[in-house]
Formats: C-alpha cells, sequence, structure tokens
C-alpha cells in the first residue's frame, strides 16, 4: 500500500492498495499488527505508526469480483473505489513516482514474463509493461526520490534490475546477494539498499550497497539479524532501518549509511516485514531552482508539522539545522 504523492493527493485524493491474496481483509489486520510490532518499540519511529494507521484506515482492502489480483484505486475522501485494474499475476511490489503521476506494479504469473507495469494515474490504464527476464521473480521495489530510476529486487535472480523512468525500459541489471526482497533509495537518489533474504528460513542474509551513479555494489552488510526482509531510508539520510524475519523472535537492523555498518539492533516480535517506505517521507512541496523555493518548502512543512523543530524531530533529522541544509538541497537549480 503505497500514498500517492501529498501534493497529488489533496487535489486527486486517491490512494492505491495492491492486493494478493483471496483473504486480503485478514491479511491488511495482520500487516497492522505485523507493522505495529515491527516499530512499536523504535522511539524514532513512533510517529510512521500513526502514518500507516491513517492510511490503513483511508484504503480499504477490497477484491476483484472474480478473485484475480490486481490495483484497487480508493477515493480517500469517501473510502469508495473508483476502479479495479487486474492483473494476471501481481506481485508484493507497488511504488508511486514523486510527481504522483505514475504506479510501478511488479507483475509474474507461471504463464507469463516476470516484469513491471506502469499505471497512468490519470486515466487508470497501464501504459507500459517492462520485462524483466524469465525467472526473476520480482519483488519489492522503489522509485528514486529525484523521479528519474526505479529498483526492482529479483529474487528469482539475485539481481536489481534499474528502470529509467524517462522511457520505461530496462538500462542495467546489477548481481546482489541471494534472494533479495526489499529495496529502498537515499533521499539524494545516490545509493540504493538491498535487503538480501539469504539462502534459507534460518540464514544471515546480507545489505547490499548500490552507487546509483555505476550501478555497482559498493559494499556488503553483514545484517546482524536472521532474514533480511524490508527495509527503509531514514528522510535525513543517515539511517536504514532493516526488518529481520525470523521468528525467534525478529529484530530491527541499524544501519549507519556514513560508514555502511549496523550501530545497533533492536528486539522486536515475531517475524517483522515491510514492503516500500515505511519511514514518513519528507516531501516537500517547492520548485528545485526557483527564488522562493526554500521559503515556501520550509513554511509548508512548518505549517504541516507545527514548527520546523517539530518538523525536524518528526520526519526524522537530528537538527533543524539538518532538515534546513535538506531543503536548500533539493532546492538548489537543476544542473546537466
Amino acid at each position: 500500500m503505497v500514498p500517492l504523492d501529498q501534493h497529488d493527493a489533496r487535489h486527486e485524493g486517491f490512494a492505491l492498495f495492491a492486493h494478493l491474496a483471496l483473504d486480503a481483509p485478514a491479511r491488511a489486520d495482520a500487516e497492522i499488527a505485523e507493522f505495529t510490532d515491527l516499530i512499536g518499540g523504535v522511539p524514532a519511529l513512533h510517529h510512521a505508526v500513526e502514518l500507516f494507521r491513517t492510511l490503513v484506515e483511508r484504503v480499504a482492502a477490497e477484491l476483484l469480483s472474480d478473485g484475480t489480483n490486481g490495483v484497487s484505486v480508493i477515493d480517500a475522501a469517501t473510502n469508495s473505489v473508483t476502479a479495479t485494474i487486474p492483473f494476471s499475476g501481481a506481485g508484493p511490489g507497488v511504488a508511486v513516482s514523486p510527481d504522483g503521476t505514475k504506479v510501478y506494479v511488479v507483475t509474474f504469473s507461471s504463464n507469463s514474463e516476470p516484469a513491471v507495469s506502469v499505471i497512468a494515474t490519470k486515466s487508470n490504464m497501464v501504459i507500459a509493461t517492462i520485462p524483466l527476464g524469465i525467472g526473476a521473480q520480482p519483488q519489492g521495489l522503489a522509485v528514486s526520490p529525484d523521479g528519474s530510476r526505479v529498483y526492482v529486487a529479483n529474487q528469482g535472480s539475485n539481481t536489481v534490475s534499474v528502470i529509467a523512468t524517462a522511457t520505461d525500459m530496462v538500462t542495467a541489471t546489477i548481481p546482489v546477494g541471494v534472494n533479495p526482497l526489499g529495496v529502498a533509495v537515499t533521499p539524494d537518489s545516490s545509493k540504493v539498499y538491498v535487503a538480501n533474504f539469504g539462502s534459507g528460513t534460518i540464514s544471515a542474509g546480507t545489505v547490499s550497497v548500490i552507487d546509483a551513479a555505476t550501478n555497482m555494489v559498493t559494499a556488503t552488510i553483514p545484517d546482524g539479524g536472521v532474514n533480511p526482509y524490508g527495509l527503509a531510508v531514514t528522510p535525513d539520510g543517515t539511517k536504514v532501518y532493516v526488518a529481520n524475519n525470523s521468528d525467534r523472535p525478529g529484530d530491527v537492523s541499524v544501519i549507519a549509511t556514513a560508514t555502511n555498518t549496523v550501530s545497533t539492533t533492536i528486539g522486536v516480535g515475531s517475524s517483522p516485514a515491510a514492503f516500500g517506505q515505511f519511514i514518513q517521507p519528507l516531501i516537500l512541496t517547492g520548485k528545485p531552482g526557483s527564488a522562493n523555493c526554500h521559503d515556501e518548502s520550509a513554511a509548508a512543512l512548518a505549517l504541516q508539522l507545527g514548527g520546523l523543530a517539530h518538523a525536524a524531530d518528526t520526519l526524522g533529522f537530528a537538527s533543524v539545522k539538518a532538515l534546513q541544509d535538506t531543503i536548500k538541497a533539493f532546492c538548489a537549480p537543476v544542473t546537466n
């Protein structure tokens, strides 16, 4: 389940929910409990619990009438399904482009080549299908914050596919660890973190770090937990939280991005799992390169979150200055 860009959502009022199981309502309940269990013991992420609950309340798990897989589009103002987009074999990965114009959905089944389908949010129509190769078995995917690329974790081939959003074509395939599932991109779009589940149900997996400029793995981090599953980067880019899917019990590893080492491990309940960006993202309203970008973005955050100091704390920044520096970087003129 992924929210559209908040700016777009104010106008369109849509949320999307990708569902797979025939017992979707029960699965939704389980995911709420699992997510709360995952981050309930992490003080810095308490706000994410409320964000997740709000989204779940907005988005109901609706099955398509014929029981097939697909994406439901729900009007968040009325909590009613406005469109259903069927797929012969939708996977667990779904992500929305930063500008809210496209939705990327993992699709695979026994009778079709694994692919990523691209939905135009204005028409709710599939406008492209991007093949990933036989045996890819894609799982999680993430759109880079700058909107230029989509990264897809392929469990079957132990690779990550890189898709250029300008052409919706695969431009690179990167070997990573064993059974990659989750993927997340740093706020500056420079690094990609991939959770490699490992070779068994009780396996010390790893996290691969990809340099987005070269499409090369620059580090492989021993996760310290069992079966890394989902992961997300904090808005200031300093930490990566990894859900380790062990049932004995599970835990969350915290990776410091400056050193690419595990700084701490937090014990939680059994089998934590997460797909997508489960840490509240920083969404800025200003236009990069414009004269009033910084002031407009800062004012919107202050209004939304009760001042910049509270905004910095809520979004996981170490200080107001760190938040201001991020806004400045976002607003800097784009150079070719």
